[in-house]
Formats: structure tokens, C-alpha cells, sequence
């Protein structure tokens, strides 16, 4: 019993950390994968120290199933939480529970300093990274104000925003999903907007600017050209 479990656990680590990558990318920050790689290693070195004393005839502890299956199904249960990720998304519900309400709708918190700048996963048919994170474009707004920027978020329409103005948005993290936090920036209506709902991937193009309200300042983009695509392998930004 005791290889079974070693065994399924450093099976379990390397899926994650080759074929597992997409689902490992909505959980964890990408500089804390070493993680990983450690626990694969240590579970590795367990297995074979356990496989060698069998082979040697060493001495292993023989309870019966009846008492072990309890705390093998707590050991497994770990692993059960990666088929919800198929399906589990942090889309407009999260935001709306995660951003900060204002009078104006929602004000832009306060983004973590100094995170690592993580590139995508490349999507296959991609024609490179010409999108801008959307942290990028607020820790060096002075670089963009004026000119042309292209980004790829989600789009949100809520009633609580100033008339003609639409979000888009994406999340960042620190350390893992559970420490979320949403970033935007308002979109100008437009006609080719209206066409798309809320939580839509778009890659947006066009004019960065600031955006004033009760003295609370926001980046906004004058779309030019927008496109449906689909969502980012990597959906987090940093």
C-alpha cells in the first residue's frame, strides 16, 4: 500500500509538470513551481527506499486494508481537486466579489510591487507576444500614455459604470489562485464592442489614456480594432 500511494503521488507530480501544465498554470505562480518539482523528487526518494527494503525483505509495518483505506482516500484527495479546473474559471463573478466598488463602479486597488513578469504559455497558430499585461501597462503608464496599446482580457458590462464604458480584465497573483486579485482597464464603447458579452477574451488595440472620476484615476483604451480569441493557456498576469 505504502508504494501504491508513493508511487501515484510522484506519477501525479510529473503529469503535473509536463502534460498537467494548463492546469498547473491556475493554480500556482510559475516562480513557485520548483515546489513541484521538489515534492516529485521527495516522493521519488521515498518510493525507492521503500522498494529497496522490500526486495531486501526488510521489515514493513502489515496492517490490515480495513484500517489503511481511510487514511489512503485522505492522501488521494488532494488529486481530485484538479478535474473541477477543466471547468473552474475566475471570470465576472469573481471580479465583481474581488474589485473594489466605488460610486464610479469600480476603482483599481493597489497592484502587488515587484512581481515577476511572467511571459504566456505560446498558443499554437500565435504569432508571437505583441499584448501588453495589463500590470505592465499600469507600473509603466508613462511609457503608453498616447500611443497605441494592445492588450487581451476579458470584457465585463455592468449598469454600476459610467455610461459608454466597459471593463477588461484580468487576474493577478502572488502566490496562487486563492490570492487573486483583479486588474482593468476601462474601455470607450464602441460599435464593434456592443457585439461581445461579458466574459468574452478580446484582444483590444488602441489609444491608452486616463480616465477621471471623484478623483479616482483609471486607464482606458479608445478601441481601434478588436478581436474574439481564445482564452490564454496562462489566463493570470503579473
Amino acid at each position: 500500500m505504502q508504494v501504491f500511494l508513493l508511487a501515484l503521488w510522484t506519477a501525479f507530480f510529473i503529469w503535473l509538470l509536463t502534460f498537467g501544465q494548463t492546469y498547473l498554470a491556475r493554480l500556482l505562480h510559475p516562480r513557485l513551481w520548483w515546489l513541484l518539482f521538489a515534492g516529485a523528487g521527495i516522493t521519488m526518494v521515498f518510493l525507492l527506499v521503500t522498494l529497496s527494503r522490500c526486495w531486501r525483505g526488510g521489515p514493513l509495518a502489515h496492517i490490515s486494508l480495513r484500517w489503511q483505506w481511510p487514511s489512503l482516500m485522505i492522501l488521494l484527495l488532494p488529486m481530485l481537486y484538479v478535474y473541477p479546473l477543466g471547468t473552474a474559471r475566475l471570470d465576472s463573478n469573481a471580479f465583481n466579489r474581488l474589485a473594489i466598488r466605488t460610486n464610479g463602479g469600480f476603482a483599481q486597488g493597489e497592484l502587488i510591487a515587484g512581481s515577476l513578469d511572467v511571459a504566456p504559455f505560446a498558443q499554437e497558430g500565435s504569432e508571437g507576444q505583441r499584448d501588453i499585461s495589463l500590470t505592465r501597462l499600469y507600473a509603466q503608464q508613462k511609457l503608453y500614455l498616447g500611443k497605441s496599446v494592445e492588450v487581451v482580457c476579458q470584457l465585463l458590462k455592468d449598469d454600476a459604470l459610467p455610461e459608454g464604458l466597459s471593463i477588461c480584465y484580468r487576474f493577478t497573483i502572488f502566490c496562487c489562485a486563492a490570492d487573486a486579485r483583479p486588474v482593468f482597464i476601462f474601455l470607450k464603447s464602441t460599435q464593434s464592442l456592443a457585439q461581445y458579452a461579458t466574459d468574452d477574451w478580446l484582444r483590444v488595440q488602441g489609444f491608452l489614456s486616463v480616465h477621471e472620476h471623484h478623483g479616482l484615476q483609471t486607464l482606458q483604451i479608445q478601441p481601434e480594432h478588436i478581436q474574439q480569441v481564445e482564452e490564454p493557456l496562462f489566463p493570470f498576469v503579473f
